[in-house]
């Protein structure tokens, strides 16, 4: 999948960002809860499972160097 990468301001594909994001998302799935935020400078909640806060995940933007 295609992420915005912060460092470069270009878009990237990485497997490794990707295989990591399924992995939450399948821990996420296993215990029905799901890690939300509650605005753009506060805490991560985690919640009630959502898709939507799925869909709101797998949409991460990438900091780190690949």
């Amino acid at each position: 999948m295609k992420r915005w990468h912060i460092e470069s301001g270009s878009e990237i594909e990485s497997t490794t960002v990707d295989q990591f994001l399924e992995e939450v998302a399948a821990v996420c799935r296993k215990h029905r809860l799901s890690i939300a935020h509650e605005d753009c400078g506060g805490a991560f909640i985690v919640a009630e499972f959502d898709e939507s806060n799925i869909d709101w995940l797998m949409a991460a933007h990438v900091e780190c160097v690949l």
